[in-house]
């Protein structure tokens, strides 16, 4: 995957026309000309990346993330969030033209920021009038960021006991990496219970937001949770017959998610199971 914080680096992004497969049926959309159209309206391009791509080079998937002039250059204070505006698109026929509210978290002095949610989208297929649709389009997902924050100041000051922690924990895992439940070789609890670590200060809460962050960075960029029971079982030490004690046990990492629509599916997916998670928990 290519990424760069300059989108004319990328091919697919910059790209005139369809793919010679497509037929005339197909709706091409310059994802060049959108940009330029929502430079006007006070969005700018802050990265982009493009699939890896052997058979379409410079028409596959692409993802552009666009930040509004409001924040540009603005100094971020340690956790503070910033929404974003993210397009997928492509002109192969592998992706439809897709708009997603992002959500940005500051979590450093020096203005190290993570992909923290993608909370709405919008999308449209790659064939009839385009007309005024695309902006359309992006404004209605522009008009659920006061929502969004709305609903992250109540995930803030939900408050979850241990126990509502570990059962998040659990059901993230099965709604993103299912397949460790059918794998013997995993030791659930403790692997939820890793999951569950926090590495950064400021996330070191109970809370339902915090709890959220920790499960979806680990998840998203990779980090050793994964226990296996025979690690377990390899932690115990003896002396002859007699237990001496328990070792930490090892933990082997995730890997890191990458791929485009594998990121905004995870974090969806992640964003949904907080939203749903409120009622649960009332």
């Amino acid at each position: 995957m290519k990424f760069s914080t300059n989108y004319s680096d990328i091919k697919s992004v910059t790209q005139t026309q369809p793919h010679e497969s497509r037929s005339g049926k197909y709706k091409y959309y310059s994802t060049e000309n959108i940009l330029t159209a929502l430079y006007d309206k006070g969005w700018y391009v802050k990265s982009a990346t493009e699939s890896n791509s052997r058979v379409a080079d410079g028409f596959q998937k692409h993802h552009v993330t666009l930040r509004h002039a409001d924040h540009i250059n603005k100094t971020l204070s340690v956790d503070e969030l910033v929404p974003e505006l993210g397009i997928t698109n492509s002109h192969n026929g592998s992706s439809k033209l897709l708009f997603d509210l992002q959500v940005y978290r500051c979590f450093c002095d020096n203005q190290c920021v993570t992909n923290y949610a993608s909370v709405s989208k919008n999308s449209i297929r790659h064939s009839g009038n385009m007309g005024e649709t695309i902006l359309d389009a992006v404004y209605s997902i522009v008009e659920d960021t006061p929502r969004m924050m709305e609903n992250i100041q109540t995930f803030k000051k939900l408050t979850l006991s241990p126990g509502e922690r570990y059962t998040f924990g659990e059901m993230a895992l099965e709604e993103t990496m299912p397949q460790i439940f059918k794998d013997d070789r995993y030791n659930i609890p403790e692997t939820v219970k890793r999951l569950l670590l926090p590495e950064r200060i400021q996330d070191i809460n109970n809370d339902l937001f915090s709890t959220y962050n920790v499960v979806q960075e680990h998840i998203l960029k990779g980090a050793y949770f994964l226990t296996e029971n025979k690690a377990i079982r390899d932690s115990i030490y003896f002396h002859g017959d007699e237990k001496l004690g328990v070792r930490r046990a090892n933990a082997t990492k995730n890997r890191a998610i990458k791929a485009i629509d594998r990121t905004r599916n995870v974090n969806r997916k992640l964003w949904q199971l907080m939203d749903n998670f409120t009622e649960l928990v009332k």
